[in-house]
């Protein structure tokens, strides 16, 4: 099934997912108990180096310019799209920035086998580990596009 992929402008769905309890945890390192607010992070690619992209609903993902064609993804998939859903709204994603980007990184908790599952399904190899002052040990994956 394919969901209405677009680019996102609006900081309140961002903030809304990325503050939603079963997101929350996954994204925020910090133990404050104040929201998240991203709208800093929001704008255009020009003056952020974001390209947000969401379903419109409860999935949003920003991918970070790292290099020319180089992009980091981070997440925010609250508990309404998991399985396949999931894996097919990120699916889409992916295929969306495929034009753009040669290749899409990022650092997984080592320790969350559900999210290495998930990038591994996706088609994202394993790139060596890290440490990551916030995250802790992450599992560097990276997926080629092209």
């Amino acid at each position: 099934m394919n969901r209405v992929i677009r680019k996102e402008t609006t900081p309140e769905l961002i903030n809304r997912i990325a503050n939603s309890p079963a997101v929350r945890s996954f994204v925020d390192y910090s133990g404050t108990t104040d929201p998240l607010d991203l709208s800093p992070a929001v704008g255009k690619a020009t003056q952020t180096g974001i390209v947000w992209l969401s379903n419109g609903e409860d999935a949003v993902v920003a991918f970070v310019q790292t290099a020319d064609r180089e992009y980091q993804g981070h997440l925010f998939f609250d508990k309404t799209c998991r399985g396949r859903k999931a894996l097919d709204t990120a699916q889409e994603m992916l295929d969306w920035l495929a034009p753009y980007a040669d290749r899409v990184w990022g650092g997984v908790p080592a320790r969350n086998a559900h999210a290495l599952w998930f990038a591994s399904a996706l088609g994202f190899e394993r790139a060596g580990e890290e440490e990551f002052e916030s995250e802790g040990r992450v599992m560097l994956v990276q997926k080629v596009m092209h």
